[in-house]
């Protein structure tokens, strides 16, 4: 373990170092030299690292001083977490012009983290962060106006920041404004300028955007349709375990799109994305067990499922649910637990759970 002598040795080395002809350091130099120190121990010794931190950070070296306020933000580097002393420090950091300082301090009055949630301050830091170049400022400032946090919708601030942001390649900056095409929001509707940017978005990462570039392919949004690279689209997303991407797959082996009909693809896709947490496609698999579509009929698999589905809040897995204890099939009837299923799908619209519920109680 390093001791603080070590440290103390440190410190009084770097100011030989620089007092050169009997010329004094400048704090200036300290304080870059204590951030070296910091840099190159950050991933080695946390007390090193953190010392050289704090006596940069002491000395007012606003990358030092940003470093400390995420790292008291984090906990980092042996430190308890403590929001007010990130703040504290951020707020240095950002008066000095720091631009990711000022990012840290909007979103941290913009989610209320540490601090009381404040959209004026938030927009405050995110403008001057934005202003400095900042992508993700950038982004977060168009995202506040596009959806109206803290004040009124602003489609035309949001539109100049996104597209600020999507310029530099900022994904999520790219979908938003992908959206913005696609539902008409303060621009022109425009199906393929929406595909283009979404598009951009996918071709970064952005998991909801490859999800949706394969469903505009699937389906023509702004594209001519193209089953093949729907699948491509679909298989990216499913690489990074997306539900929905495998739940689609499974619909177009299901329906037969882009080729023939394979049920028993359709069923090993559903069961992925019921394996990730879909219930739409826990409830298609429940129903390819109970009718033998794909898969071996087995009815105690079927009913296991379509209860995970109606459990966990399928409004068609309540129906089918309540009307296998109506039936008894593949459990024992039982009018009460048929009714009680009926009804929670009637909450949700179900209109056969409401004509079924009617009938049962005449």
């Amino acid at each position: 373990m390093v001791g603080k002598s070590y440290i103390n040795i440190i410190i009084c080395l770097l100011i030989i170092i620089f007092n050169v002809g009997g010329v004094y350091a400048s704090e200036d130099k300290l304080a870059e030299k204590s951030y070296e120190v910091f840099f190159k121990n950050k991933n080695k010794s946390d007390f090193l690292a953190l010392q050289s931190l704090q006596k940069s950070a002491q000395f007012g070296y606003e990358k030092a001083e940003f470093d400390l306020g995420v790292a008291y933000g984090l906990g980092e580097y042996g430190l308890v977490q403590d929001y007010q002393k990130s703040r504290e420090w951020l707020e240095k950091s950002a008066e000095k012009n720091n631009a990711k300082a000022q990012l840290a301090l909007g979103i941290y009055y913009l989610n209320g983290d540490g601090v009381q949630k404040n959209t004026e301050k938030s927009v405050f830091w995110l403008l001057k962060s934005a202003n400095q170049g900042n992508a993700s400022a950038q982004y977060n400032l168009g995202s506040m106006y596009l959806s109206g946090e803290g004040g009124n919708i602003d489609y035309n601030q949001a539109k100049k920041w996104l597209m600020a942001s999507a310029k530099q390649n900022y994904s999520s900056a790219q979908y938003n404004l992908g959206l913005m095409y696609l539902k008409g929001l303060g621009v022109k509707k425009d199906d393929a300028e929406a595909f283009s940017w979404i598009l951009k978005a996918a071709n970064e990462g952005h998991l909801v955007a490859i999800y949706n570039v394969g469903t505009y392919y699937m389906k023509g949004i702004g594209v001519e349709k193209n089953f093949e690279l729907a699948k491509k689209w679909y298989l990216k997303g499913i690489e990074r375990n997306d539900n929905n991407s495998a739940y689609n797959l499974g619909v177009m082996f299901f329906y037969g799109l882009g080729e023939n009909v394979n049920y028993s693809e359709a069923a090993k896709w559903f069961q992925k994305a019921s394996e990730l947490g879909h219930l739409d496609a826990t409830y298609n698999l429940g129903l390819m067990y109970l009718k033998g579509v794909g898969v071996k009929e087995d009815s105690q698999k079927a009913f296991k499922l379509i209860s995970k589905a109606a459990q966990q809040g399928n409004s068609d897995a309540q129906f089918l649910f309540g009307m296998m204890y109506y039936r008894g099939e593949g459990i024992v009837k039982d009018k009460k637990e048929a009714i009680f299923w009926l009804e929670k799908s009637a909450e949700q619209g179900n209109v056969q759970a409401i004509e079924i519920l009617k009938e049962l109680k005449e």
